[in-house]
């Protein structure tokens, strides 16, 4: 029963696509910075693509806030049409103050909620503590970006990194936890800072009890003798100073620790 872990970087260059050309404030034209080309789920060479229903939250010059889906034209691709929809409880997701810029969060929330802040804007969100196994993909929804416009053309840059775990072995995989040695902060509310042109958002983790996160693996992932099978957790920036525990329980309830070397950093 063998591991590899392997701390993944996403920071990026802005790479051009073709976008539509945008009239209506009922449709957003949103891309994915990358370092290559530029998912809401990874690829095999660490690109991002938008996925069919991503959905996003837009508050358009306003912290008066909207639903948007994804045209399902442009799945598949690293920038796509969304189009605003109606939720249950209307189109707003908060009460509305001028802004002077679109502000858009991706995975949707309806609790996610934006003001002004010192040279940007701050959003509350909430990360997970629980994540679902996708195949060499971090979970959908899982993976949050932010983005700031002075137009319907928006570019989100990603606000967490990511660590990939690979194991081998005969092993059937249910689930994975990961937590540092200084109780590290990993997940739950969080207040991210974003900002207009190039500077890169922040994120500041505000909950005190949410030091791990597990990555559910369903009903198993089995593993082989022969190929190292992944598993990736997006985790938001942080500096495991101790270093880190990854815990493993199989479809037996056998646990396996694994323990990281300390200085160990997971970069946006």
């Amino acid at each position: 029963f063998s591991l590899i872990a392997a701390i993944i970087g996403f920071a990026a260059c802005q790479v051009e696509e073709p976008t539509a050309s945008i009239k209506s404030e009922d449709v957003l034209t949103a891309q994915i910075e990358q370092s290559e080309i530029t998912r809401t789920v990874l690829d095999q060479n660490n690109n991002i693509r938008w996925s069919e229903n991503d959905q996003i939250v837009g508050f358009l010059k306003s912290s008066y806030g909207h639903k948007y889906q994804i045209d399902p034209a442009f799945v598949g691709k690293t920038y796509a049409d969304f189009t605003k929809v109606t939720t249950d409880k209307g189109d707003n997701l908060s009460a509305g103050i001028e802004f002077d810029h679109n502000v858009a969060y991706y995975p949707y929330n309806e609790d996610v909620t934006c003001i002004k802040a010192e040279n940007g804007y701050a959003l509350e969100v909430v990360l997970p503590a629980e994540q679902t196994y996708t195949v060499e993909s971090f979970g959908n929804k899982e993976f949050p970006m932010v983005a700031v416009s002075e137009d319907n053309d928006i570019t989100f840059k990603n606000v967490c990194g990511a660590m990939k775990i690979q194991f081998m072995g005969i092993q059937q995989v249910k689930s994975i936890k990961v937590e540092g040695k200084n109780n590290e902060i990993l997940a739950g509310e969080a207040t991210i800072i974003a900002f207009a042109g190039e500077a890169t958002p922040t994120i500041q983790m505000n909950s005190t009890t949410a030091t791990a996160v597990t990555l559910n693996c369903g009903d198993g992932v089995q593993l082989n003798t022969n190929t190292p099978v992944e598993f990736i957790i997006a985790l938001p920036p942080v500096a495991f100073t101790n270093g880190f525990t990854v815990t493993v329980t199989d479809a037996n309830n056998e646990v396996y620790t694994i323990n990281g070397k300390e200085g160990n950093v997971i970069e946006r």
